[in-house]
């Protein structure tokens, strides 16, 4: 039996034991396919799904993983295809970076320099007390350090090259030629291009959380590492999110979005200190509405005092929910467009 032919399996079980009636009429009818329907996988689910249904008609079942199936072979093409999309444009980005070095080293310069007035900025704090909101000077060099891990990313991946110059694509009806291209649009004009320089700024970052972690005698197990790794991967989806749905208002407004999404870039900034310090609807604003405290702060816990389902859980949905509002956002927006020839 395939490993395909398993997954399709396990879901519709799933689907037969809870008895999504309105899943099985609007989605997977069509989804099951002649190579599914005559292995002893699919025999078995065509009599579990009769059994529990009442359905006689194998006809309907086959359907039903027939566009399962193609589903998951959709978003595999899919995932491949922006895979290679994206390394393509990257390797592009490098040699650009390389061929004009002096304004390479310039950005890196400028890049660093707001990294070490963050570092001096904290040092005279701790000049004047010795811990904020209950963590210490070595605990906040781990939050710092993934937080300048977590800035250089964003700014890097998403808004440079991408979101920032978004409007002035709009006005000057530069999208018209990735409106044609055969990939997603969203993908192509706000995470296609990168800024190389963000890159090597992670840096110091990583230097930080090792000094951290080391005069803290702490010793990371390999599930708080790999959970602070999804935590931090969730605060990227969600501030990708945010900005993203903000800049996608240049469809409508040209003239205001990119300031909007600098402003995201500047609220974000509050994730670089404790989440103990937000107290009452200040915590709520910045772990809901705008969840700064997930992108660093998360990750910092999880690796300084251990693992919170809580925290995990909530990122996950939160992320997801973003994610999935800044999809249906973008194509709300998307439809306002009129080309230049227009």
């Amino acid at each position: 039996m395939q490993s395909g032919e398993y997954l399709s399996f396990y879901l519709l079980n799933i689907c037969t034991t809870f008895r999504f009636h309105t899943l099985y009429q609007t989605e997977t009818r069509r989804y099951l396919s002649k190579t599914f329907s005559k292995s002893y996988c699919g025999q078995y689910f065509l009599w579990s799904y009769r059994e529990s249904c009442g359905k006689k008609d194998s006809a309907h079942t086959t359907h039903m993983a027939t566009k399962l199936r193609t589903k998951l072979k959709d978003v595999s093409f899919s995932f491949a295809l922006h895979s290679k999309v994206y390394w393509s444009y990257l390797k592009i980005m490098i040699q650009k970076s390389m061929e004009y070095r002096t304004n390479f080293f310039i950005q890196l310069f400028v890049e660093i320099g707001h990294i070490v007035l963050t570092i001096v900025f904290f040092y005279v704090i701790f000049g004047n007390v010795s811990d904020i909101a209950g963590w210490s000077k070595d605990k906040m060099w781990v939050l710092i350090g993934i937080f300048t891990v977590f800035s250089e990313l964003i700014v890097g991946l998403f808004y440079v090259w991408n979101l920032s110059s978004l409007p002035s694509k709009i006005k000057d009806g530069y999208i018209d030629f990735t409106l044609l291209k055969p990939a997603n649009s969203q993908f192509l004009l706000t995470a296609s291009s990168t800024y190389i320089s963000s890159f090597v700024s992670t840096i110091p970052g990583f230097i930080m959380i090792f000094i951290g972690l080391t005069n803290l005698n702490l010793t990371v197990t390999l599930a708080q590492l790999l959970v602070s790794i999804i935590l931090f991967i969730c605060g990227i989806i969600v501030f990708y999110s945010v900005m993203t749905m903000l800049t996608s208002l240049a469809f409508l407004f040209t003239n205001s979005s990119a300031s909007l999404a600098r402003l995201v870039i500047d609220l974000y900034q509050f994730g670089q200190y404790p989440p103990t310090m937000y107290k009452g609807l200040v915590k709520v604003f910045f772990l809901i509405v705008l969840p700064v405290t997930i992108a660093a702060g998360f990750p910092a816990d999880t690796l300084l005092h251990g693992i919170s389902i809580g925290n995990v859980l909530l990122s996950i949905v939160v992320a997801a929910g973003f994610l999935y509002a800044s999809t249906r956002v973008w194509k709300q927006m998307i439809k306002h467009y009129s080309s230049a020839s227009s």
